[in-house]
This record gives structure tokens, C-alpha cells and sequence, in this order.
């Protein structure tokens, strides 16, 4: 026999997304893709400074400034795509993230292996940003894609 539940009450399998912090589809912020844009040139550019570095030996007092550059722009750009919507956190792309951030930590851990953990991360980060747009939105969380055009509100996370 089913159990009744109380008025209000929230589906236990539902997943604990709310509109602050969680909404579906994403907020559209009209700053963010300009301000993605500039994140993402100073990344890149200070990343490839870091891996050309550390590929032919530089001093690590020569790539403190790159270092710093990649670290803080990467949590920039997290940033926004954490404040168009948290769901991003456990996308297919959001995924990618997680992934990066462990190699170069393990890069950090492990500097004899530094290079290959560094080339891994640019690997993971080349193949997530040039994602089909389903892919892009599978969401491990779901185990579907969610969408983010007209039939958004059908398949959104809430569902």
C-alpha cells in the first residue's frame, strides 16, 4: 500500500535543487559571455606560459605570476557558470572541471609527473569545450540531458 504523504511534502528521489541556487533553465546574465571571454583568453594564455614552463624547466619563481593568473581566472570562470545556475556543478562540462582540478593538483602533488598531469588537464579541457551541446548537458545527476531551449521546462532537473 502506498505510503501518503503530507501536504507539501518533497519527493525523497527528487533531486535538492532550489530556484537560488539551482535553477532550470540557467539565468541569463547579460555580463557573463563577455566577461567568459576575457576570463578565458587570460586562462589560456597563462596556462600555455605554465605548461611551456614547466615542459622546458623554467625557474618555478618565473611561473608564479602564470600560476596565479590560471588559478584565479579558472575560479572566475567556475564562478560564473556557478551563478547562471549550480547545476552546472554535475554536467558533462561541470564534470570536466572536476576532473582538471584533480590533475593539476595531482600535477602539484606529484612534480616529477607534473608535465603529464598539466598536458591531461589541457587534453580534458580541449575536448570539453569543443562538446556537442547534448553532451555538453548530460547531467551524471539525472542521468539525461537537460534542456535549455523551449522544452526546457519538460526536461529540466526538476523533472
Amino acid at each position: 500500500m502506498p505510503r501518503a504523504e503530507a501536504p507539501g511534502a518533497r519527493d525523497a528521489s527528487a533531486p535538492p535543487e532550489t530556484s537560488l541556487l539551482f535553477p532550470w533553465p540557467p539565468r541569463r546574465l547579460r555580463w557573463a559571455r563577455p566577461v567568459q571571454l576575457l576570463l578565458r583568453t587570460i586562462h589560456l594564455a597563462a596556462m600555455a606560459f605554465v605548461l611551456g614552463g614547466v615542459a622546458f624547466h623554467a625557474p618555478q619563481r618565473a611561473l608564479a605570476l602564470p600560476m596565479v593568473l590560471t588559478v584565479l581566472s579558472g575560479i572566475f570562470l567556475l564562478a560564473v557558470d556557478v551563478a547562471r545556475s549550480g547545476v552546472f556543478l554535475y554536467l558533462a562540462a561541470g564534470l570536466a572541471v572536476h576532473v582538471k582540478v584533480i590533475l593539476l593538483v595531482l600535477g602539484s602533488v606529484f612534480p616529477e609527473l607534473r608535465l603529464a598531469f598539466y598536458l591531461a588537464a589541457t587534453v580534458v579541457a580541449s575536448f570539453s569545450s569543443h562538446m556537442s551541446g547534448p553532451l555538453r548537458h548530460y547531467s551524471f545527476f539525472h542521468g539525461r540531458v537537460l534542456e535549455q531551449g523551449p522544452r526546457a521546462e519538460r526536461s529540466g532537473p526538476h523533472d
